[in-house]
C-alpha cells in the first residue's frame, strides 16, 4: 500500500489547542481595552468584550441584535431595534476603533480580533511575526509589512467522463 502515516489527535489534545488559542485571544483582547482607541469608550469595550467571550464559548446563537441590546446595553428583551439602532451603531464604531488599532499600537499584533460589517460574530486571525528586527533600529520605528496566514483549500479532483482528472486552485 505504500508508506502513509495516520495522525491521531485525541479529544483532550483538541481541547488544550482551543483553551490555548481561546487564551491568547483573550491576551490580545485583554490589550484592545486599554489601547488608546478603546480607553474612551466603556459602550464599545462592553460590545467588543461581550461579543469575543460569545463567539469563544460557542454561543453565536446570542450574537443576535435584539439579544446584544438587551444584554450589553440593558434594552428590555422585546425592543424595537428599527427605533433603536443602537447595536448597529456601536457595532460599526468598534469595527473603526479596531481598524485604527491595529494600524497604531496594536500593529504588530499576532492575533487579530475582526467583527465582519452584516455580523455580530468575532473572528480570530493569526498574523505570525516573520520579519526579525533590523538591527540599528528601534523596534518602533521600524515598519512591519505582515500579511495574514492563509490556509488554501483545494477542491477534490474532477470526473470527468469516468476518469479523474487533477485540479488545482491557484
Amino acid at each position: 500500500m505504500g508508506n502513509t502515516a495516520e495522525i491521531v489527535v485525541s479529544k483532550e489534545q483538541t481541547a488544550g489547542a482551543q483553551e490555548a488559542g481561546a487564551t491568547q485571544v483573550q491576551k490580545a483582547l485583554s490589550e484592545i481595552l486599554k489601547s488608546t482607541p478603546f480607553r474612551t469608550s466603556k459602550q464599545s469595550q462592553q460590545l467588543l468584550q461581550y461579543i469575543v467571550d460569545q463567539t469563544l464559548a460557542g454561543h453565536g446563537e446570542r450574537l443576535k441584535e435584539r439579544v446584544i441590546g438587551a444584554e450589553v446595553f440593558g434594552r428590555p428583551p422585546d425592543y424595537d431595534t428599527n427605533d433603536d439602532p443602537v447595536v448597529r451603531a456601536r457595532a460599526a464604531e468598534v469595527r473603526k476603533r479596531l481598524a485604527q488599532y491595529y494600524v497604531s499600537e496594536g500593529h504588530g499584533c499576532s492575533i487579530r480580533i475582526e467583527i465582519n460589517p452584516g455580523s455580530y460574530h468575532a473572528s480570530f486571525s493569526d498574523f505570525p511575526r516573520s520579519h526579525a528586527n533590523e538591527p540599528g533600529i528601534p523596534e518602533s520605528d521600524q515598519v512591519h509589512h505582515e500579511e495574514p496566514a492563509l490556509v488554501r483549500q483545494f477542491e477534490p479532483p474532477i470526473t470527468v467522463s469516468g476518469t479523474k482528472s487533477a485540479s488545482a486552485v491557484d
